[in-house]
């Protein structure tokens, strides 16, 4: 609104024009806004997995055969930042290395992971997130590891930090990326592995994946590309994507059994949004 002089020296007001929105611009604007990340890393300049936008970063040991205790150690949830590094075929991104055996001091490390800041990492049922991660395998990476052990690049966790394991995990065995999970929720408890792709060291992979969030297996859906092509459609894991409650994204991961360390992995472009276009780019 404007005041405009007249010439007994009151004013008078006049309402200016509000510029008018129409509806396919609205549409266009709220299909703009769902194609954006919900959340992206961004290593551009930083030092460590702080810097780059993550939260809570969890390490863990596995205590030595020789300790008084031996297991899996306690996660510390106040873990050191994964540092930033240039990586030929990746540019910016997380170097996750695990250590191998120290007898009689400490055991190999099992875990470095860290997650995306709290409002986006939850998720309830019937919600639908698109996730993704480009990553490449040092050559140090055992691909082979056999069909008894795990090694985990990403993975959605089941709600109970205390024990369990993840409905949706990707990682490697047998040469191969496979996608698995397990519900200790279920009585007997349940479980599933798929194999996706053949894996190799030194190879620029893109992860991109679709769940739905549900507790029962009939609503839940989980979809994967790997550079860009299918490799899992319109799949209902029989663990459900649901465990506990909520689940929730661990972002940057890198887990595995003990016998296995050391081993390096590098990610980048840690993202996630309502659509796989939100991701993809």
């Amino acid at each position: 609104m404007k005041w405009n002089v007249i010439s007994s020296g009151f004013f008078a007001a006049t309402t200016l024009a509000v510029p008018t929105v129409s509806r396919s611009e609205k549409i266009s604007n709220h299909l703009a806004a769902r194609d954006a990340p919900l959340w992206a890393a961004n290593f551009t300049n930083a030092a460590d997995s702080n810097g780059a936008g993550f939260g809570r970063v969890q390490f863990q040991y596995y205590n030595d055969s020789l300790l008084p205790q031996p297991g899996p150690g306690t996660i510390d949830n106040n873990g050191p930042p994964i540092p930033v590094v240039t990586h030929p075929e990746l540019g910016r991104a997380l170097r996750i290395h695990l250590n191998g055996r120290s007898p009689g001091t400490v055991g190999p490390e099992m875990r470095w992971e860290a997650q995306p800041p709290k409002s986006v990492m939850y998720y309830k049922e019937g919600e639908e997130r698109y996730f993704r991660v480009d990553f490449v395998l040092d050559p140090d990476f055992p691909v082979d590891v056999t069909q008894t052990k795990s090694n985990v690049i990403s993975q959605i966790h089941q709600a109970k930090d205390c024990c369990g394991s993840p409905p949706v995990s990707f990682g490697i065995r047998r040469g191969m990326i496979v996608v698995r999970g397990q519900n200790t929720s279920f009585q007997p408890p349940v479980e599933y592995s798929v194999d996706l792709a053949r894996a190799q060291v030194d190879t620029k992979y893109k992860l991109v994946f679709r769940v739905k969030f549900s507790a029962t297996e009939k609503e839940s859906l989980l979809e994967a590309w790997l550079n860009d092509q299918p490799v899992l459609t319109n799949y209902q894991p029989k663990t459900a994507t649901l465990d506990g409650g909520d689940s929730y994204w661990k972002g940057a991961t890198l887990y595995c059994f003990q016998e296995i360390p050391p081993e390096t992995v590098y990610q980048t472009n840690h993202r996630v949004g309502l659509t796989k276009a939100s991701v993809d780019t």
